[in-house]
C-alpha cells in the first residue's frame, strides 16, 4: 500500500534504493522495509518522504495535507474548517433542546399569598422540604 507508493516515487525520481537511502539519511534496509510495508519508525518515514519530496499524507487514497502547501492554501483550508465547525455548531443549536433558564421564571415576590401557600402545600405533598430563603 504505502510502501509501493514510496517505491513508485523513488523510481520516478530515477533513484535506486541505495541512492534514496543515502539521500534520506537512513539505512537501505530501513528503506526496503518501508517499501515492503514493514514496520519502520516515524523518523525513518519522515526522512524518506521529505528526501523524495513526496506529498505527506497523500500516500493512500485521499490528499489531506502536503508539505508544500502555500500559506494562502493553508489559510483557505483553515477557513473552510472554521466555516464547517460554525455550521455544525448552528446545527447542534437547532437540534438541541433549549437550555434550562438561568433565572427562575418567577420569584416569591411575584406571587400572591394564596399562591405561596399552594406551592408550600404541594412541596409538603411531595415530601420534599421547601427551599430555604436566601
Amino acid at each position: 500500500m504505502i510502501g509501493s507508493q514510496v517505491s513508485s516515487w523513488r523510481r520516478k525520481k530515477g533513484l535506486t534504493q541505495e541512492a534514496a537511502a543515502q539521500l534520506s539519511g537512513v539505512p537501505r534496509k530501513q528503506l526496503w522495509k518501508l517499501e515492503n510495508d514493514k514496520i519502520v519508525t516515524i523518523e525513518t518515514f519522515r526522512r524518506v518522504v521529505t528526501a523524495l519530496e513526496i506529498p505527506l499524507l497523500t500516500l493512500g487514497t485521499t490528499e489531506i495535507v502536503t508539505h508544500d502547501l502555500g500559506l494562502a492554501e493553508l489559510r483557505q483550508r483553515a477557513g473552510n474548517a472554521i466555516d464547517a465547525l460554525g455550521k455544525l455548531r448552528d446545527l447542534i443549536d437547532v437540534l438541541s433542546p433549549p437550555a434550562p433558564p438561568t433565572q427562575p421564571l418567577f420569584t416569591v415576590e411575584d406571587l400572591h399569598a394564596e399562591q405561596i401557600i399552594e406551592l408550600l402545600e404541594r412541596w409538603r405533598d411531595l415530601d420534599v422540604p421547601p427551599p430555604s430563603a436566601p
